[in-house]
């Protein structure tokens, strides 16, 4: 994907490839080495709304990846990532009442545009500084054909923070998932729940800031279409 700093944000050109998208991501830039070093996709959706916007700018300068460098990375207003009409499909009700304290007026919300260049293709990352329920909902599931990513990463962190277990099969995203349209693969810890219907394909790989163990899995229902 080709984009220059200072440029209008390139949005549906990011949505029309292969996205990764990685809910309540952290630090955590595993799906990068996963697919984009593999060359399997080479657009990556990372959201979290504990993190600032200065963790990210540092993160993303400091990440290393085999074979490439950064070219490019900077702030994107949040008016075009996202559509202007938007219809919510879940409950923020529930997202209020279960962490209340995670949602005040006067967090910090917004997004990070980088690329990186050295391989075949360049590797594209969006960091939303936002949470990662509705992000998906807004990116995913709007409109009367909406495109669903290419593979997701699902991680229950277990540090309080994340109002809604991602891995979890009855989890928000997951149910935005199934009526919107499932991601093919899913990158989930090893020997621990995760959405239902996709099975391993893949030995273990580690990665996270606890080296995490974690499976490749295939979404079975895909195949029997």
């Amino acid at each position: 994907m080709k984009y220059r700093a200072g440029r209008r944000f390139p949005r549906n050109k990011l949505l029309e490839s292969r996205v990764v998208y990685y809910p309540a991501a952290g630090a955590d830039f595993h799906p990068l080495e996963i697919f984009g070093l593999s060359e399997a996709a080479h657009s990556f959706v990372m959201a979290d709304y504990w993190i600032t916007s200065s963790e990210v700018e540092y993160f993303i300068s400091n990440l290393k990846l085999e074979g490439y460098g950064l070219h490019s990375l900077g702030p994107v207003p949040l008016e075009d990532v996202f559509q202007s009409k938007y219809k919510r499909h879940f409950d923020e009700d529930l997202r209020e009442e279960d962490h209340r304290q995670s949602f005040q007026k006067g967090r910090e919300r917004f997004a990070f545009f980088a690329v990186f260049e050295g391989g075949p293709k360049r590797i594209a990352l969006l960091y939303l500084g936002y949470e990662a329920v509705e992000a998906y909902d807004r990116l995913f599931c709007q409109g009367r054909s909406p495109k669903p990513p290419y593979g997701i990463l699902v991680q229950n962190h277990g540090m309080g923070g994340d109002w809604n277990q991602m891995a979890n099969p009855d989890s928000y995203v997951a149910q935005l998932a199934d009526d919107f349209g499932r991601p093919r693969w899913l990158i989930g810890q090893d020997n621990y729940e995760n959405w239902r219907d996709y099975e391993p394909v893949s030995d273990i790989t580690y990665g996270g800031m606890h080296s995490v163990a974690r499976r490749l899995l295939l979404d079975k229902k895909l195949d029997l279409q």
